[in-house]
């Protein structure tokens, strides 16, 4: 039935992602040491949780797995990060607190970096059309394995307010 074709679709977005998780370091390659061990976390999570997966969950779980000495605690990292903190609002799509997180952010962009701000929304540039992602993945799909390893390190030492920092400090950058 329909229940069943979600699941199977669900388990072939998984299969998709993976190859793409930091495809030039080839971690999660066709081939790759960890693509295995990522696959079963995934599809666990989710079995077990109502969020089931959202596309992109590959690269958190992959920083997981890269970061801790067994599958297991990489396993329990990931669903922690996902389900015990501020980021599950974003995964349950919960408009209300997404909006809020958007409209903090708008008052911090426009305070830091004021004419690239206006120039955004000049050009009609969202936040919501980058800031999700940025978020969603904790910047892992938006920077390389190292980088993204230290911005996770001041997230869990100094909290999520590091969230908008990295993103200020990247539209800095490239401006």
């Amino acid at each position: 039935g329909e229940e069943k074709t979600s699941k199977e679709d669900s388990i072939k977005i998984i299969e998709n992602d993976i190859p793409r998780t930091f495809s030039k370091d080839n971690f999660f390659s066709k081939n790759g040491a960890f693509t295995e061990n990522l696959s079963r976390f995934l599809k666990r999570f989710y079995v077990l949780t109502d969020i089931g997966y959202v596309q992109g969950m590959s690269y958190i779980g992959g920083i997981c797995l890269l970061n801790t000495c067994t599958v297991f605690a990489g396993f329990v990292l990931f669903h922690n990060v996902i389900t015990k903190s501020a980021l599950y609002p974003f995964y349950s799509f919960d408009d209300t607190y997404m909006k809020q997180r958007i409209t903090i952010y708008k008052q911090i962009f426009g305070y830091n970096l004021q004419d690239l701000c206006f120039h955004f929304e000049d050009e009609g540039v969202q936040p919501n059309l980058y800031l999700y992602e940025w978020f969603m993945s904790l910047f892992s799909k938006a920077l390389n394995v190292d980088l993204t390893c230290r911005v996770w390190d001041l997230i869990f030492l100094d909290g999520l307010h590091i969230l908008y920092k990295t993103a200020i400090a990247i539209l800095a950058t490239l401006q």
